[in-house]
């Protein structure tokens, strides 16, 4: 599994979670090429854009979130030619219960862990700009 990000600790997270390899485009690191199975889950709107010449012929690219504000092009000539399954999803419709089995079942999510607030706190520390980590 490759993980790309333009920050640091996020890629640091990516390594503590298994990731085989990471990649900084913004130190100009080169993401592979033919990737069977890639997932945008940023955002940013020229994230997919990247990806679809990347993915391998007949693979498959999600989009997992969603600029509201911006306009998040891709390139549907890639898309399309390649034949790439370009799927779309959007928050937690049934991710979330995935998400809880694979904890109960032992997954070690605390590196994803970047803070421990009271519920007293809660409402405070979840409106908390935590940009860096």
């Amino acid at each position: 599994m490759v993980a790309a990000d333009l920050s640091d600790a996020a890629l640091d997270v990516a390594r503590r979670m298994g990731a085989d390899q990471t990649v900084n485009p913004g130190r100009g690191d080169n993401l592979p090429q033919d990737i069977d199975v890639a997932i945008e889950a940023s955002g940013a709107p020229v994230r997919s854009e990247v990806l679809s010449p990347r993915s391998a012929e007949e693979g498959s690219s999600s989009r997992s979130a969603i600029c509201r504000r911006a306009r998040c092009p891709s390139r549907w000539g890639d898309i399309v030619t390649r034949e790439i399954d370009y799927r779309g999803s959007y928050r937690f419709v049934d991710e979330i219960s995935r998400a809880l089995e694979l904890m109960a079942g032992g997954v070690d999510v605390s590196p994803l862990m970047t803070h421990e607030v009271s519920i007293d706190d809660a409402v405070r520390e979840l409106a908390a700009d935590r940009s860096t980590g």
